[in-house]
């Protein structure tokens, strides 16, 4: 019931196919997923820049940001070159803080790049940054369970992998309490990138 799949503010498969752009570029998006299923391709690791939002977002605009927020992950990330990584990261966090519709969409773009990410640095990069969105911003109450039945299941799956679980732990602590009125102290995030 709570898969991301299920989640009714992702967009169909035939919704984000039919955006502007779609026959090219979600062609090249669908083969560089080395042929899996279309749904899987969309929320599956990609080193391409998404034409456009994965959840139904109120506006253009927002449609817009939801674009250059997934190019800001990819450059974290390290999927794509940026000249300054590091501090996409604190641009990302102050987007989730000041638009809050925006905040399911982040969590969702930052899983899509968890998913069958065959870099680790890449990955563990992707594990700080969702780390960090959770003790800035919460999911919204809608995306909330979907996101912890996620991150459990990765607990299991990733037993290796402490992030899960202290993904976990920081989505409790957010969700229960107020947001946080500032941003965490980037210093530890820097900390964490060089370990």
């Amino acid at each position: 019931k709570y898969t991301l799949e299920n989640f009714p503010g992702l967009k169909s498969i035939k919704e984000f196919e039919t955006e502007e752009e779609r026959e090219i570029e979600f062609q090249t998006f669908v083969e560089v997923q080395r042929g899996i299923d279309s749904q899987n391709a969309m929320l599956s690791h990609s080193f391409e820049v998404l034409h456009t939002s994965l959840t139904q977002l109120p506006s253009m605009p927002a449609v817009s940001l939801a674009v250059k927020v997934f190019r800001a992950i990819l450059g974290f990330m390290g999927d794509r070159q940026y000249s300054y990584p590091s501090t996409l990261a604190e641009e990302l966090l102050q987007v989730g803080k000041r638009v809050p519709e925006l905040r399911d969409e982040m969590f969702i773009q930052t899983i899509k790049q968890l998913t069958d990410n065959m870099n680790s640095d890449s990955e563990i990069r992707g594990w700080i940054l969702l780390k960090y969105f959770l003790m800035t911003f919460p999911p919204s109450e809608e995306f909330e369970n979907y996101l912890e039945l996620w991150l459990r299941r990765k607990k299991v799956e990733l037993r290796e992998n402490e992030y899960p679980g202290l993904c976990l732990e920081q989505l409790h602590r957010i969700t229960f309490s107020a947001d946080k009125q500032e941003l965490p102290a980037l210093d530890n995030l820097f900390h964490e990138l060089d370990n």
